[in-house]
């Protein structure tokens, strides 16, 4: 019986730290995706702070010169892919935000199985271990027991 509870607590054991490399493995995303999400907020703020220079970079091409309507009309498609750009770098931040989210969640359920794991593991180390001391006892008490009844009888003889 005593064996049988031993290869449970192996496979408690296993399971115990197959949850350990998951919640590691989870933690790593979330490291990754972080450094991710942390790069690319700071080229939005670069982004951001270059667009004022980039859009006078614009404007100054057709300031203080005659220009056409179309002239003026590229001018503000120019100045729109700028702020399109950076919308759609700003976009990809909060999507990387998004997963990052996710994966923290993600690792808080890896946390939460791996304490359960950790819990049944001990948990029947303890009853493995207590069924081992009960079995020692009980050994030791019918040793005793036989050892009495051995010297029990020798006296018997002798008188």
């Amino acid at each position: 019986m005593i064996s049988q509870f031993k290869t449970l607590c192996h496979v408690k054991k296993l399971r115990e730290q197959n949850k350990l490399k998951t919640l590691r493995a989870k933690r790593a995303a979330v490291a990754a995706a972080l450094d991710k999400e942390e790069a690319q907020r700071r080229t939005v703020t670069e982004n951001r702070a270059a667009l004022p220079a980039k859009k006078a970079a614009i404007y100054d091409e057709i300031m203080l010169q005659k220009v056409s309507v179309p002239d003026i009309d590229l001018t503000k498609e120019k100045i729109s892919k700028l702020e399109q750009a950076l919308q759609a770098l700003e976009d990809e931040a909060e999507r990387l935000t998004q997963i990052r989210i996710r994966y923290e969640a993600e690792c808080d359920t890896a946390r939460n199985e791996y304490q359960i794991a950790q819990r049944h593991h001990e948990k029947l180390t303890m009853v493995t271990s207590d069924l081992e001391s009960v079995q020692t006892r009980v050994a030791e008490a019918k040793e005793d027991a036989e050892i009495e009844d051995l010297f029990s009888k020798k006296q018997e003889i002798r008188k």
